[in-house]
């Protein structure tokens, strides 16, 4: 049975780096591994590219007809500057329809994509309670069962388009997930303990990430992790997540083990 380490707990701890919002936004970038759209990514350079090839047609046209590049340079800079009011809507529902069945294409063809996906527009109701209350969501990680902390932990890193399979059997393996995206693999063990995580743990976790040729490990505990445990994660490579980290994945949209 894995001890918890309860010594000097006034020393804070690192926390792993996860994604950062910016102005208070949740970060939108689509984790490694999966598809980025490309409509999306480049909005306004096709916007540009458009009002490009319009311009350039009308010169065509116009010098054609007037035999004059000058004369067909002017007519073109007024027609597209009145037309502006027109075109650049309809520009936009071009694009927003493009963008739509893009992201449908995307959503059908890669799982994972659609998991972020639904992630990203579940934020809008979760946002203002993390804003009013993150205090009690942090405590709301730290009362968990075993259960259901893995369970809530899987369902944020299905949120970053990560595969996430059980492990049976924990106790064994050291393992109570693993979650998989494109060629990476993390192992993760869940602390649903009061009291701060210990090296121990990390030990079994270190050896079942070998085990299960995983390129990362990460320990799930709430309580935090112990000094002990801290120092030893200077000379071993692997993440540790607390209460409040879990929060803040929540807010920013998922759990992503291969960041930091």
């Amino acid at each position: 049975m894995l001890e918890a380490d309860t010594r000097d707990l006034s020393v804070p701890h690192e926390r792993p780096r996860l994604p950062k919002a910016r102005n208070g936004c949740p970060a939108e970038s689509t984790p490694a591994g999966l598809p980025r759209p490309f409509i999306a990514d480049h909005r306004g350079h096709l916007v540009i590219a458009i009002y490009a090839l319009v311009v350039t047609t009308l010169v065509a046209v116009i010098a054609r007809v007037s035999g004059s590049i000058t004369t067909a340079c002017v007519f073109a800079a007024l027609v597209t500057a009145a037309a502006s009011i027109l075109v650049l809507p309809a520009v936009m529902v071009l694009l927003c329809a493009a963008e739509a069945l893009e992201t449908h294409w995307l959503c059908r063809r890669h799982e994972g994509f659609r998991r972020w996906l639904e992630s990203r527009q579940s934020r809008a109701t979760l946002d203002p309670v993390m804003k009013g209350r993150p205090g009690a969501r942090a405590e709301y990680w730290r009362t968990l069962t075993p259960p259901t902390l893995q369970t809530e932990v899987a369902r944020l890193l299905e949120s970053t388009g990560c595969r996430v399979e059980r492990v049976p059997g924990d106790e064994e393996a050291g393992v109570d997930l693993v979650a998989s995206r494109g060629s990476g693999r993390a192992v993760v063990r869940c602390w649903a303990e009061l009291e701060r995580c210990g090296p121990a743990l990390a030990r079994e976790l270190l050896a079942a990430r070998e085990d299960f040729e995983a390129d990362q490990a990460v320990i799930i505990a709430p309580a935090g992790g112990s000094p002990r445990l801290q120092e030893y994660r200077q000379r071993r490579r692997f993440l540790i997540v607390d209460a409040d980290d879990l929060t803040e994945a929540e807010l920013i949209g998922g759990l992503d083990p291969f960041e930091g």
